[in-house]
Formats: structure tokens, sequence, C-alpha cells
């Protein structure tokens, strides 16, 4: 895709995204970034895995989930609601890191379709952070899209860029309050 073809996508995956009143109240010099995956040849690394913790869907109430997406993120408390799929990492079948599955549609860019989904707030708890918990569950959502028939992997609205090229997504748009300050090609 080239630049103006990410442009196009970063638009009708975020229809409205700069008339966004959270969108418009950012700081000045604030930078975040959009990243993107195809997912055509995406394979799964191999990882020795961690003691203790496993991962799959959570199939609770997510109103059971908001004091620890609290604990993670308060602005998140309200983006998870009963319709959310959300992924989890567990311990002792406790859930101590999440990460929502997307669906952000069907979109013709180029000439082309492409199905795009994404991992979207991916968050764990302070105390198990830096073991590479949310990494993982980042990589093993991506597969889940992959297997879904997804396109696209595409990371929305993140200041941490650096941390998901590390797991292969690549930047796709920088934006600022004001608009869109560059768009790569993938």
């Amino acid at each position: 895709m080239n630049s103006d073809e990410i442009k196009e996508l970063f638009e009708k995956v975020n229809p409205g995204h700069f008339e966004r009143d959270y969108v418009k109240a950012l700081d000045e010099g604030e930078v975040f970034e959009d990243l993107i995956m195809p997912l055509g040849s995406f394979e799964l690394p191999q990882t020795a895995g961690l003691p203790g913790i496993t991962y799959g869907s959570y199939t609770g109430k997510v109103t059971d989930l908001k004091e620890m997406i609290g604990r993670i993120d308060r602005g998140w408390i309200d983006i998870f609601n009963e319709e959310s799929e959300v992924y989890c990492a567990f311990c002792e079948g406790h859930p101590v890191s999440i990460c929502m599955i997307e669906d952000m549609g069907e979109h013709f860019i180029g000439g082309r379709k492409y199905r795009v989904g994404g991992p979207g707030c991916v968050g764990t708890l302070p105390e198990y952070r830096k073991r590479g918990i949310g990494a993982q569950m980042v990589l093993n959502v991506t597969k889940i899209l992959r297997d879904r028939g997804f396109d696209l992997s595409y990371i929305y609205y993140t200041a941490v860029g650096g941390w998901y090229e590390k797991m292969g997504y690549k930047k796709a748009v920088r934006w600022d309050k004001h608009g869109i300050a560059e768009a790569a090609e993938i």
C-alpha cells in the first residue's frame, strides 16, 4: 500500500477521528501512531511461555473486568462493553492482562478489498508487567485474526509503536490533534 492508500485506510477505519473531542483535547506536541501488519505470511513465533500463565478468550461478563481495567488504564473502562471480544492472560484462573479483538470491517483501498481487525486496549496489571505477557497476547490475537481470514492487523492510537514493531508491525501513520503528520508505505 502506498502512503495515499494508507491515509485512505486510516480514514475508513477511523471515520471522523480528528473531530472527536478526546482527539481535539490532546496536548500540543503529542504524537501517536497507527501500525499495520499484513497477515498473509504471519507465523506465530515459538516461545517458551511463562510458568503459570495461560491465554484464552474471556467468557465472563465484561462488567466483572471493570475494576481490573481501571487498574490498567481508567480511560478504557467505558471502551469495554458486553459486545467486546476480550482475550486475556490468566494466572491461577484470574485475568492479569487484557486485549480486545476488534473487527474493523472490510474496506476497498486501491481497487482491493481488505478485511481489517486488530488487537486493541492491550494492558497488563502493574505487578505482571515486564514479563512479555502483553506481547504474547498481541501475537496470539494477531494469529487469531489471521486464522479468521483477516488481511490486515491494525493497531490504532498508540504511543508505544516501537513495542509493536518488535512483533513485526510496521508504522503506517503518525498523527497529532491537527491531522496526519506522516504516512508510510507498507
